[in-house]
């Protein structure tokens, strides 16, 4: 509760390898919440990952809320090969 709502707006950014390939995340956020996010890197990929963006933006950062987001989502079609953990890695 320190963090959410409290917190001054701040840029994260983080770059992760793993098995298929290499990522790149952006986020802003502002009051606890991600206003921005952007995923760049060298992966294979079905869907633009403008589309998991989309569904990131707006809701609380923290892993509990990213898990309920991407629970219903097949992570490998935007991120060929990544796992539910390093995608929280990720953005954490």
């Amino acid at each position: 509760s320190w963090n959410y709502g409290k917190s001054p707006k701040y840029t994260f950014s983080k770059v992760l390898r793993f098995e298929g390939g290499l990522i790149e995340s952006y986020l802003t956020i502002e009051k606890g919440v991600i206003i921005d996010i952007n995923i760049y890197g060298s992966y294979f990929f079905n869907k633009e990952t403008i589309e998991l963006e989309r569904l990131l933006k707006g809701i609380n950062h923290t892993p509990e809320s990213v898990k309920e987001v991407i629970k219903d989502i097949n992570l490998s079609d935007y991120i060929n090969n990544i796992t539910e953990e390093e995608f929280i890695n990720l953005i954490f």
